[in-house]
């Protein structure tokens, strides 16, 4: 190290000479660390090898490669805010042209100043807390709602950027934020370090950890960990798979001091696959001699096998007692390329006739059949039509159309902490749920028309929580493999853990702010220690932009021929997610006319198979000679944590009904009004199907009136009904009984966030039971409570919606049942029958729902009185975005 800090001209001064004008260039820390750096290089002579020595000392006392240094470096940054882009950038470039970063430190240290973006306000925001440990959580909320998330305090030191986050003064809270880099690593090291305690131990006691093992999440627990508690101390959850024991164990780690609070052994239980899974089994299958000659027998040259194969490794779901979670199990689809050229579409050409089974804990193959043995099931024929790329109109036919904001966006934000109009909220991201959407609140909603009366000076919560939470796709060929084919795209694979990094003017247009996602990955056998840990960080995982949303409102006065009107912006959150053949795209829309929309996208490339019926498939569609694409439904889950004006809400179900012919009350038989119920929480009257009639759903506040004195509200308006088309013994059904509902009613429950259950994956847990006790009871019902069974206790791994809510009944009675607060799930989705214009790549299908204000506002909040006089009388009430 010596040589090497010699032979890099460390001490010549002139890596001095630029530390001290890069100290200077950037400001950092107001020029603080700047004087302690220079007072360093100058007092200990760099240019004579002094500071290079006591540098290689440092280096090795503090025994570099456990990452003591990197984290006393890392601790310097934080304190000094040296965690500006550009420092870090040249940082970085600066330890690579002085060949400082030999071995694993270097990776580790590299990977930690670029993927961490120590630059970005959530870690700034760590300097702003006394005992460093997490954003400055310190203000409070209005006294009007004491519950209101204390990121809402004050928008004095707000930043409006246009760009990459700027870092947020002191005292101004950044909210909620997901997981970083430096926590993923800690949260790790604390882990490995209980594990290597645990091994050394004394005694016979098994130990808890046992190592390589898989660190497969890490991120924040929001059960320990919110801002509304205005707590500083951030909980990790860690969930470890250990292949050798095929173990899964769940540990909450406090970060400030690396300390395990809580350890959780769910008994036979699998968690999700990740990429390290898809593409060990497909080389594993690619390298494996009896599909080489099954393959062969197909027409493919031996040693072109591996290069020309695509294995999508789908989990086993649960059929029999042969999948369950006592082995970690996957059925890989088989596709082929037919050149070898990854541009190639391998989707186009399925292998069927191969039935592999694969043990992802052993990684080995324990199934492997032919089923036509020499007279394999052929290969259908190529098809010239399966490759695509972009149809761009030349400029002459289809004009150039640009999206600009010359005065920049509407929106700030704080790290992770959004502010657009009175839209106020945070963002967040998990490796299952993707993109998760905290505390989403409108603050002093008079604001921006008038000036707001003391009445108005408060911060009005709409929502705790949002995210999608998870997402099935069955489908209807029963012949195999298709039957097998019903993943849980969310349980079983991941939707934040397969996102898509974006790109302007691909997958968004504007001007676009962008946020990262990160989480751990290491090796496939699993880590010996922290050191083989990595983080992986997905740039742009989430974009933020404002778009123009058509007319909001018009109106012409036909006697005047004055007219008016508003058109509609919205700020949109999204991402993006590929998962194998196909791509979802998640969108959440803020208005500026209160409503909150929801959009799901649905494109990529169908699931496909081969044509057996000779050009009349019963179950599906032909899309390409030989080619046909089965039957399918898409369906999605959305989870809301209600917050109406505060946590005490009560829900309905209010719906349009049909008067009958009466002389009296419907003369002319065109009258029909609109009756409600009340929902109660965990029962059966606490759930809802979607028929033919037209159904919305009433959150409101029990805490809030408007100034017509009804309670506030937000309305559910939900998405086209939708239901299992599968006969209710289907055995999808086991794990997937909550689609017999599209609307579910629970109190907030923090462990309960999943609707099939904590683990999905191989669960052998059977649903269809209480779903059937749950249509047959209703308000007023005397049966009792279902007996469950031992497969289906409440406990969160393995209990879901229909467990929660089969256990109680409501008395149909009790409308004055006390507010709580409650999570409003909602079951989405499409039937995909699908067309040949579909093919080699779907064109956009969109689907979707709304949370629209209900007497949340007194009136149109996009319209104002002309009667100024008027309008001040009625300040009191009147509320606007």
């Amino acid at each position: 190290m010596v040589k090497l800090c010699m032979d890099s001209q460390l001490h010549h001064g002139n890596w001095c000479k630029r530390m001290v004008k890069l100290c200077m260039d950037s400001q950092l820390h107001h020029g603080n660390w700047c004087k302690r750096m220079v007072k360093l290089c100058m007092d200990s002579q760099l240019h004579h090898g002094n500071w290079c020595k006591r540098m290689v000392k440092l280096w090795m006392d503090s025994q570099l490669h456990h990452g003591n240094w990197c984290k006393r470096m890392v601790k310097l940054w934080m304190d000094s805010q040296l965690h500006h882009g550009n420092w870090c950038k040249r940082m970085v470039k600066l330890w690579m042209d002085s060949q400082l970063h030999h071995g694993n430190w270097c990776k580790r240290m590299v990977n930690l100043c670029m993927d961490s973006q120590l630059h970005h306000v959530p870690l700034n925001a760590w300097s702003c807390c006394d005992d460093g440990n997490g954003p400055d959580a310190s203000t409070s909320a209005s006294d009007s709602d004491s519950n209101s998330t204390a990121s809402l305090g004050g928008a004095a030191g707000s930043s409006v950027v246009t760009g990459r986050s700027r870092p947020c003064s002191r005292g101004v809270s950044a909210g909620w934020f997901p997981i970083t880099p430096r926590e993923i690593l800690d949260a790790c090291e604390a882990i490995f370090q209980a594990a290597a305690t645990m091994q050394h131990a004394s005694g016979t006691q098994t130990p808890l950890w046992t190592v390589p093992l898989r660190v497969l999440e890490c991120e924040i627990d929001e059960t320990e960990t919110t801002p509304r508690t205005n707590s500083t101390t951030r909980v990790a959850r860690v969930l470890t798979y250990e292949p050798a024991r095929n173990r899964t164990v769940i540990a909450t780690v406090r970060l400030s001091d690396k300390r395990i609070t809580n350890v959780r052994v769910p008994v036979n239980v699998q968690p999700a696959m990740d990429a390290q899974e898809y593409e060990a089994v497909e080389k594993l299958i690619g390298e494996y001699e009896p599909f080489v000659k099954a393959i062969a027998r197909r027409g493919v040259p031996t040693l072109e096998v591996a290069a020309r194969v695509m294995v999508d490794p789908w989990c086993v779901g649960y059929f029999d007692e042969q999948d369950d979670a006592r082995r970690r199990l996957c059925r890989p689809l088989v596709y082929l390329r037919r050149r070898a050229d990854e541009r190639d579409n391998g989707y186009a050409t399925p292998v069927e006739g191969v039935s592999i089974c694969v043990d992802l804990a052993a990684m080995r193959i324990i199934e492997f059949h032919d089923e036509d043995g020499h007279n394999a099931v052929p290969l259908p024929p190529e098809d010239d039509k399966r490759n695509f790329r972009a149809l761009v109109p030349p400029p002459h036919v289809l004009k150039p159309l640009h999206i600009s904001q010359p005065s920049g966006p509407s929106f700030e934000v704080n790290g992770y902490h959004v502010r657009w109009l009175a839209w106020d909220f945070s963002l967040g991201f998990t490796s299952r749920e993707g993109l998760v959407i905290h505390d989403i609140c409108l603050r002093n909603p008079a604001s921006l028309a008038q000036k707001a009366s003391p009445h108005e000076q408060d911060v009005r919560t709409v929502m705790r929580r949002f995210s999608f939470v998870e997402m099935v796709v069955p489908y209807a060929d029963p012949r195999a493999p298709h039957y097998r084919k019903n993943a849980f795209d969310a349980g079983e694979d991941g939707l934040g853990r397969n996102a898509n990094s974006l790109r302007i003017g691909c997958d968004c247009n504007g001007h676009i702010h962008y946020f990262d996602a990160h989480m751990p990955v290491g090796p496939m056998a699993g880590a010996k220690d922290a050191s083989e840990v990595d983080v992986r960080t997905i740039e742009n995982a989430i974009c933020l932009h404002e778009e123009d949303d058509g007319l909001a409102w018009k109106h012409t006065d036909w006697r005047t021929g004055i007219a008016s009107s508003v058109r509609r912006r919205r700020l949109t959150v999204s991402f993006i997610s590929t998962i194998a053949n196909y791509s979802y795209g998640f969108y959440v829309h803020f208005t500026n006319d209160g409503h909150i929309d929801v959009e799901t996208k649905l494109t990529g490339i169908l699931s496909v198979g081969v044509d057996r019926d000779h050009d009349n498939p019963k179950h599906g569609t032909i899309v390409a000679p030989g080619v046909v694409a089965p039957l399918h439904q898409h369906f999605f889950v959305a989870r809301a944590h209600m917050a109406v004006d505060g946590d005490n809400m009560t829900a309905h179900v209010v719906q349009a009904k049909t008067l009958p012919p009466d002389a009296s009350t419907n003369p002319h038989a065109n009258a029909f009004v609109w009756t409600e119920r009340r929902m109660h929480p965990n029962t059966p009257s606490g759930t809802a199907s979607l028929g033919n009639g037209v159904s919305v759903f009433d959150v409101r506040s029990t805490t809030r009136r408007n100034r017509l004195g009804r309670p506030t509200a937000y309305r559910l308006i939900p998405s086209r009904p939708i239901t299992p088309l599968a006969h209710e013994s289907a055995a999808y059904l086991r794990r997937a009984a909550f689609l017999g509902r599209q609307v579910w009613l629970t109190k907030y429950d923090p462990e309960q966030r999943y609707p099939g259950g904590e683990f999905p994956n191989q669960s052998s847990r059977d649903s269809r039971a209480g779903l059937r006790w749950i249509r047959e009871s209703g308000p007023g019902s005397s049966k009792p409570p279902l007996a469950l069974s031992p497969a289906a206790s409440l406990d969160a791994s393995t209990a879901g919606l229909v467990e929660w809510c089969s256990q109680s009944m409501a008395d149909a009675a009790a409308d004055d049942a006390p507010a709580s607060s409650v999570v409003l799930w909602h079951v989405y989705g499409v039937t995909h029958i699908p067309r040949p214009e579909e093919w080699p790549v779907m064109p956009v299908e969109q689907v979707g729902f709304s949370f629209v204000p209900c007497g949340f506002f007194d009136t149109n909040p996009l319209v104002d009185s002309d009667d100024d006089d008027s309008s001040a009388r009625a300040g009191q009430h009147t509320s606007r975005l």
